[in-house]
């Protein structure tokens, strides 16, 4: 039976998880072009600056200055949920060492010990 025969024989619902598991390699394989160029000093990275809390993060890497471009308004909705203010972002290439900057090391102490109450 020729390949396109047996896709007619897929039922519906197995056709959509193949599609999904196909997504996931193509997602896999950017995910690593990605740390690829990150490596090469070559990646994208949005640069988000806060007032308050006073803290600088990195999201990324990115392939291009667009992709991250299209990805900031949810990094940023998620900032203005958190109450942060002052809030500025910049795409830019970069390698940073840390993803998280805090000036003030009292909530940095609070972040830590809120992220490590969460864990299981």
């Amino acid at each position: 039976m020729s390949a396109s025969a047996l896709r007619s024989w897929v039922p519906f619902k197995e056709v959509n998880i193949l599609k999904v598991v196909q997504k996931k390699r193509s997602m896999s394989l950017a995910g690593q072009f990605a740390s690829l160029l990150n490596r090469l000093g070559l990646a994208w990275w949005i640069e988000v600056t806060t007032q308050e809390p006073s803290c600088v993060y990195y999201f990324g890497p990115f392939t291009s200055s667009k992709e991250a471009e299209a990805d900031l308004p949810g990094f940023l909705e998620d900032l203005q949920h958190e109450h942060a203010q002052g809030i500025q972002a910049v795409v830019k290439r970069c390698q940073p060492s840390e993803l998280t900057i805090f000036d003030d090391v009292e909530l940095f102490s609070k972040q830590k010990s809120r992220l490590t109450q969460q864990l299981p």
